[in-house]
């Protein structure tokens, strides 16, 4: 059985931190550097497919989707980069245990006529219907702000699995 059919709803106790950054650009210049120094000094990094050009990253592959929830679940947090609008990872790691520290306040993209302002900006909808979620959220726009959420993440007690109300078959 694995951990994304598992009714398990014991945390885990995660000993690294997970690197989600779609594109290869989002891996460079000074303040990706930064961000990834500043979260490599607290736990080991892995990512899918960030390539072997980045440093203090472990690179695992292209994994299948049980194998990148695995990860998920093994892991203490997923710390997104660059711009990406709405991944489902984001909600995969919060129901499966695993903070999401997510960059916040950069620049507005136009989508299908909403601005964005983050990585997934309905997440503070969720959090607002469920505060159970606040937790598996921690939001960064300085080195301040990422150094205090990956140090929380590794030092705070496990977060157990959690379901979130609106992606369940009931909300539907």
């Amino acid at each position: 059985q694995t951990i994304a059919n598992s009714s398990q709803q014991q945390p885990t106790t995660g000993s690294c931190g997970v690197v989600l950054g779609k594109l290869q650009k989002y891996y460079q210049g000074g303040e990706a550097r930064g961000i990834l120094d500043h979260a490599a000094s607290v736990l080991p990094l892995k990512c899918t497919g960030c390539g072997r050009q980045v440093r203090g990253l472990l690179d695992v592959g292209k994994l299948t989707q049980a194998d990148w929830f695995e990860l998920l679940y093994r892991s203490r947090f997923l710390l997104g980069l660059g711009d990406p609008m709405g991944p489902p990872s984001v909600l995969e790691a919060i129901s499966l245990g695993c903070m999401a520290i997510l960059p916040r306040g950069r620049k507005q993209t136009l989508i299908m006529g909403r601005n964005h302002k983050s990585q997934y900006d309905d997440l503070e909808r969720l959090v607002e219907n469920q505060p159970s979620i606040n937790p598996y959220v921690c939001w960064y726009t300085t080195i301040q702000d990422l150094r205090s959420c990956v140090q929380g993440a590794a030092t705070d007690p496990a977060l157990p699995r959690i379901a979130l109300r609106e992606f369940t078959s009931d909300a539907f």
